[in-house]
């Protein structure tokens, strides 16, 4: 396939005129001293030329150099740097001959930014299929213009981009450090993005990205990625602007850094670090096997499980860019933090679930509270990975009359995201689908139940395939509290009242939906009596439910009992985790004696203690697969974790898995391993954990 020639350069074209014949000196000027580099990069693939020369001449008043190679055999390239005399010249442009630079299937780049310093390559496409060219021959000529160069000096400097944020790895059995090598822009990982990057985009170009257990499907430690600079799968030309705008960036070496992953992490891309250097690690010692993204590995002490280890690249001068994400502990067991959003209240309120996405693989999903200006909810989902680097599709949902307290998301069997929330505005309930894998598009209904009273405490999950919600309605009435369930028929929303009225306050303030055995099923709170309720659907759809619920927990729990309840199915029988006491906030579990939930025994299993019985900060989640169950919750300023080991009541010791002034964690279970969204209050800092 014949491709058009693809030329990139960076600074302002300028046509001038050529020089006629043979380079000569005009009489009026003098010749400029200009300096030849020619660079390895020239001899891709076993191009040979017995000589490299550069001619000089002026035109029209225009300086023109000229780059020719003498007996070339098999030249498939030309990448060179030329020193000129930045207080009389600015470099114009470079025009590539028609037999290399500008040949239907040619590269181009010219970088032209730096006084003093121009580089420029030229390679024909997939070299290695290319017999080259021959001879004598004319390959580039650089145009100046007789006038200082005036434009911002541009100099090596350090990572600072998104783009160039990699991954870390701490095991804690070995005491080893490793993480790949990430500068955008940097194809032919030598530690600086220059001209020379444009060889392995004509080496590869046309390849696509490996599949792989990374992002996006992707393998991330081939070259393929790394030389993917614009992201989409391909090497073709779009991978060339990411030299352009991370030129000069440089490693020289990498910053070893340890701490508080949620406290002591830097605050942006360039922000000076806040905890000192455990060690350095020069450049030269990265490894990279052939097709391979180069890799880093070193020997560390082991550190306390609250800490964290991450690397930040460092240039020449010693100045920090991007650093790596943080790792806990990639040892089996371990755990992986991701910083997801910041400010403005970013996952005050957030809920975290698994998607199937279009491949069938399932991913985690994340919806959250954005308490910015506007307020709105967020959407991130990930192609493959489990463990947050590629929670990276950012979408607002929603905006306007957004509250953090009343809304929900999940997810149904054949991938489709639902989102429920009122309108605070309107006190309509509005229901938001998504079944695009990009979550780009997002539609909406306007739910039946629409009344003037506010919604708390929502919840929502598949019916027959279709979106339903529990919630409780709060009427003006303190005693007329209703507990409400609203299916989607395929053609309309229908309320029903499942429980409350003038004769309870409160019921079903507090609740939690799930499907037992298929069927859709509530437990709640009478926060009067201070009973825990469970009931179950009399149908599939959840049209019509029993008079009256079975009693889970007897009175006396507290007056303020029921600042969280988590319903699910474990082992075939529902089972609940609920707060004991709101003031105390003992967390414990229960499991039905049946398969129906008809009958449950007397005394909860103790699973924990929470520091922050606050309503609105949910301190704890729990969570099922169907094989795997556990609970987090804050203990101590910290997320704790116990997973259960027996479907009875039995649970694992308790396992610190990120310490700091934890708020508001959401818990799922992805690939059998147990995952988190957590809130950091204080810096309003949202954050993605997760267990390997």
């Amino acid at each position: 396939m014949r491709l058009a020639a693809i030329v990139l350069t960076l600074s302002a074209l300028i046509l001038t005129g050529s020089c006629s014949g043979p380079a000569v000196e005009d009489s009026a000027r003098s010749v400029q001293n200009l300096r030849l580099h020619v660079l390895p990069e020239s001899y891709v693939c076993g191009g040979k030329a017995g000589e490299f020369k550069l001619d000089q001449c002026w035109s029209e008043g225009v300086l023109q150099a000229q780059i020719r190679a003498g007996g070339a055999e098999g030249l498939k390239a030309l990448f060179f740097e030329l020193d000129y005399d930045a207080g009389s010249l600015t470099p114009l442009r470079i025009e590539g001959s028609p037999s290399l630079g500008q040949a239907a299937e040619g590269l181009q780049l010219s970088l032209l930014s730096r006084p003093g310093r121009l580089e420029y390559g030229a390679m024909l496409l997939r070299p290695q299929e290319q017999s080259g060219l021959q001879g004598d021959l004319l390959l580039a000529t650089v145009y100046f213009s007789p006038k200082p160069y005036s434009a911002a000096r541009r100099v090596s400097a350090p990572l600072s981009s998104d783009s160039s944020r990699g991954s870390i790895s701490y095991n804690s059995s070995s005491q080893e450090l490793s993480w790949g090598y990430y500068n955008h822009g940097d194809y032919n990982q030598d530690g600086r993005v220059s001209v020379g990057d444009l060889t392995p985009i004509g080496i590869y170009f046309g390849d696509s990205v490996p599949v792989g257990p990374g992002p996006d499907m992707r393998d991330n430690s081939s070259i393929e990625d790394v030389i993917d600079g614009s992201n989409d799968g391909l090497i073709n030309v779009q991978d060339l602007s990411a030299i352009g705008q991370n030129f000069g960036n440089q490693v020289s070496a990498y910053g070893i850094y340890f701490g508080d992953p949620l406290t002591q992490y830097p605050a942006s891309n360039s922000a000076p670090s806040t905890v000192a250097q455990l060690t350095t690690l020069p450049f030269i010692s990265g490894a990279a096997a052939t097709g391979k993204r180069k890799v880093y590995a070193t020997s560390v002490p082991d550190i306390d499980a609250a800490q964290a280890y991450w690397v930040r690249p460092l240039d020449s001068e010693g100045a920090e860019g991007t650093p790596s994400e943080a790792s806990l502990d990639s040892n089996e067991g371990g755990w992986s933090l991701h910083e997801i959003d910041t400010g403005d209240f970013a996952g005050y309120r957030s809920k975290l679930f698994v998607r199937t996405n279009f491949e069938g693989s399932n991913v985690p999903v994340l919806l959250y509270f954005r308490n910015g200006t506007p307020s709105a909810a967020y959407c991130y989902a990930s192609d493959l990975n489990l463990h947050g680097e590629g929670l990276h599709y950012l979408t607002t949902v929603s905006n306007a009359g957004f509250a953090s307290d009343s809304f929900t998301g999940f997810s149904s069997a054949d991938g489709q995201i639902f989102m429920a929330r009122q309108d605070i505005l309107t006190n309509e309930l509005l229901v938001y689908n998504c079944a695009g894998n990009t979550l780009a598009n997002w539609l909406f209904w306007r739910a039946a139940d629409t009344p003037s009273d506010s919604i708390e405490s929502l919840n929502g999950t598949m019916a027959l395939g279709q979106p339903a919600f529990s919630y409780y309605r709060d009427t003006p009435d303190p005693n007329d509290g209703l507990l409400m369930f609203n299916y989607y028929d395929g053609a309309n929303f229908n309320p029903v009242i499942v429980a409350g009225g003038f004769s309870t306050f409160d019921t079903g303030r507090y609740n939690s939906l799930a499907l037992i055995e298929g069927v859709p099923a509530i437990a709640y709170y009478d926060a009067q009596a201070q009973n825990l309720w469970y009931i179950r659907a009399n149908d599939l759809l959840g049209s019509s439910w029993p008079a009256g619920g079975v009693q889970v927990e007897a009175g006396g729990i507290g007056i303020d009992t029921g600042l969280h309840v988590v319903l699910m199915e474990v082992d075939g029988r529902p089972a609940v985790f609920y707060q004991e006491n709101g003031l105390t906030s003992k967390i414990m579990y229960k499991r039905a004696n049946d398969s129906l939930g008809s009958d449950w025994p007397g005394n909860g299993v103790l699973v924990g203690t929470s520091d922050n019985p606050i309503a609105e900060s949910i301190p704890f989640s729990a969570a099922t697969d169907g094989s795997v169950t556990g609970v987090g919750y804050v203990q101590g300023g910290s997320l704790t974790l116990r997973m259960l080991s027996d479907a009875a009541g039995s649970f694992e010791p308790e396992e610190n898995v990120v310490s700091g002034p934890i708020a508001s964690p959401s818990m799922a279970i992805l690939g059998g391993f147990p995952a988190f969204s957590v809130y950091l209050d204080g810096a309003d800092d949202m954050y993605f954990v997760s267990k390997y």
